[in-house]
């Protein structure tokens, strides 16, 4: 079952690498010290809204890691990047999140559900920018991808910080997820491999205008259910923020390194409980988009059975649940944008019933006002927004 799970995400790379490589052939260029306070993290789930105190050294390294300061950058090259990133920055803003958060006012989308939430976002990897952007007053966020979450090496975490490396790569490391929404598993096991995805999560944060209060790693046991600090920074494999965000919303976000196949999460039964002790009295609110298909199979099922069983809202594209265990589930659908055909590389996974549902009730689909996503290649973005 693990072999099938990479062999289609290495299929998904190769599919990307190949319509995409004409984009990149000019494209630029473009680690941790624990704090010494360290969180306890809560099992219970209070009110988050309380004031976050800003942590200088961190918000400072995170803001510079976004390139949002460059007051010490002297390299030419580096500033050019900044600047590009800026550019790139400016334009995904106007053309893909400003119409979602639209859409989402427009179409009162959260309307519904109550003030206190917990996010869950599996197939992640360190995206909180779609995070937010669907869910921007969440109290919490959790986050989940195969890649390493972070370690003492990181560059939040520096007393010198020297981020010219870092942003001078950074257009390789957001190139896809600027263009089409979301990251590359075989790129980011390379580009993280040795700091994990905690900067890009800081530079996430700082580009959404938070405040940030707390910085730590985790090491999560399946053993016992429990986050600790980890004694090695070899062992950590979750990293946590505490942030305020502009509309001086206080939350938090976990990400975890997790392989989410039911033979990963058989190994690991108390997550999941812990992720809904973790949200408490809050509902549960999710997102999966470019999930790669995975939970079309037999062997992603507990994944997909805790979305369906227990979130009060979830949005996905139609590479998360497929449409017959959506309508099987008994949850409420509306349909969002238009729905013909898959890419090549996910032939199999072309849905019949989704296509006759968005063609037999076309007159009532609203179309979407941005454009994310696999079925960019053929022109198409789709969304099913679902309630329990």
């Amino acid at each position: 079952m693990k072999n099938n799970y990479h062999l289609v995400v290495i299929a998904t790379i190769v599919i990307f690498f190949l319509f995409s490589c004409h984009n990149t052939q000019n494209h630029s260029e473009p680690e941790m010290k624990p704090l010494q306070e360290t969180l306890t993290p809560s099992s219970t789930a209070g009110p988050t809204d309380e004031l976050v105190i800003k942590d200088e050294k961190l918000d400072k390294n995170a803001t510079v890691l976004a390139g949002l300061d460059t007051s010490n950058i002297s390299d030419t090259n580096t500033l050019k990047v900044v600047r590009k990133l800026n550019r790139i920055w400016t334009y995904k803003t106007q053309k893909i999140i400003q119409p979602i958060q639209q859409w989402m006012k427009d179409e009162h989308i959260n309307d519904s559900i109550a003030s206190e939430k917990l996010m869950f976002y599996p197939f992640s990897g360190p995206d909180f920018e779609f995070a937010n952007t669907f869910y921007p007053d969440a109290d919490e966020y959790i986050l989940c991808g195969l890649e390493r979450s972070g370690n003492d090496s990181s560059l939040i975490f520096s007393d010198k910080l020297q981020p010219d490396s870092f942003l001078i790569s950074a257009d390789q490391y957001f190139f896809y997820s600027n263009r089409f929404g979301f990251f590359r598993t075989l790129d980011m096991e390379k580009q993280f491999e040795k700091r994990g995805v905690i900067d890009i999560i800081a530079f996430y944060l700082k580009r959404a205008g938070a405040t940030i209060g707390m910085v730590n790693n985790f090491h999560w046991s399946p053993t016992t259910g429990e986050l600790t600090v980890p004694d090695t920074a070899r062992k950590a494999n979750v990293c946590y923020f505490k942030f305020q965000l502009p509309s001086g919303k206080s939350s938090s976000l976990y990400y975890f390194r997790k392989d989410l196949s039911d033979a990963g999460l058989g190994k690991d039964s108390l997550w999941l409980q812990w992720v809904k002790k973790e949200a408490g009295n809050k509902q549960i609110v999710s997102l999966t988009k470019s999930a790669s298909y995975l939970m079309h199979t037999t062997y992603f099922s507990i994944v997909r059975n805790f979305i369906l069983n227990h979130s009060s809202l979830h949005i996905q594209d139609d590479s998360g649940i497929d449409f017959a265990h959506l309508k099987n589930s008994g949850r409420k659908t509306t349909l969002y944008g238009s729905y013909s055909n898959v890419i090549s590389l996910f032939k199999n996974k072309f849905q019949p019933d989704l296509k006759e549902m968005y063609h037999s009730d076309s007159s009532h689909i609203k179309s979407l006002p941005f454009r994310i996503g696999y079925n960019l290649k053929i022109g198409e973005t789709n969304l099913q927004v679902t309630y329990r």
